[in-house]
């Protein structure tokens, strides 16, 4: 038997707690390029403005960049399993609401 939630406030309080998490993932996968700039620097802006020359502000940028596009690409996943799990589940729920016709 399928359990449905019938508290108002229990979407909300699961899609906050979702996107909390969601943040939080993405932005430890971002900061992934912190690893590769000195740790003295907190942000990009000062990364760049601390740098000694062009090659260093280009591999600043580059880290910023992959720690940016891994990101993005884990989101993307996390948003297709979401999408295939609410299909799967959308679908098994209809299945148990169906009529039984008998044979």
């Amino acid at each position: 038997m399928l359990v449905r939630c019938t508290g108002p406030t229990t979407p909300y309080t699961a899609q906050g707690a979702c996107n909390g998490l969601g943040v939080a993932v993405l932005g430890a996968v971002l900061n992934r390029f912190t690893a590769l700039v000195p740790l003295a620097w907190a942000s990009l802006p000062a990364a760049l403005a601390a740098a000694r020359d062009e090659g260093e502000r280009q591999r600043i940028a580059d880290a910023f960049a992959s720690g940016l596009e891994t990101s993005q690409l884990v989101g993307a996943v996390a948003v297709l399993a979401g999408g295939l799990l609410a299909a799967m589940l959308l679908r098994r729920a209809e299945r148990a609401d169906a009529p039984k016709v008998a044979a």
